[in-house]
């Protein structure tokens, strides 16, 4: 039997790796028994963001860190741009390009969507289920 999987971006990874409170297990409880996929920039958006709250203090070295740590430890299955872009491009009057690449690795694998993203909800052309954690 396959296990399920869902597509996350890069805001619900890092609810994940650095919120304690309940955004974070929200998060958490999302993503608890499916396989994560994403497009192949996921790992080094999530891994800018965490650099970018350090450098502002946001977040501390210690849980930086960890953040840092724990999702180089993640089993994410990529999908690579190419095989993509012409459905992103599709999306181009709506989504920026990063965002483009969540809906479209989730309607290449025809799985679901977490993001927080409200204007991906709510973009027109979406053809996946788009979820909030």
């Amino acid at each position: 039997m396959t296990q399920a999987a869902v597509v996350a971006d890069a805001n619900v990874l890092l609810d994940a790796l650095l919120d304690a409170a309940d955004q974070g297990d929200a998060a958490r409880k999302a993503l608890t028994g499916y396989t994560i996929a994403g497009p192949e920039h996921l790992q080094i958006e999530t891994f800018q963001v965490i650099r970018r709250l350090l450098l502002a203090n946001a977040v501390g070295q210690q849980a930086a860190q960890s953040a840092v740590t724990h999702l180089g430890q993640l089993q994410i299955q990529t999908i690579a741009t190419p095989l993509l872009q012409e459905r992103m491009w599709q999306l181009r009057e709506n989504l920026t390009g990063y965002d483009a690449a969540y809906v479209a690795t989730a309607e290449y694998l025809d799985i679901d969507l977490l993001t927080r993203d409200s204007g991906i909800h709510a973009a027109p052309g979406v053809m996946c289920t788009v979820s909030y954690p």
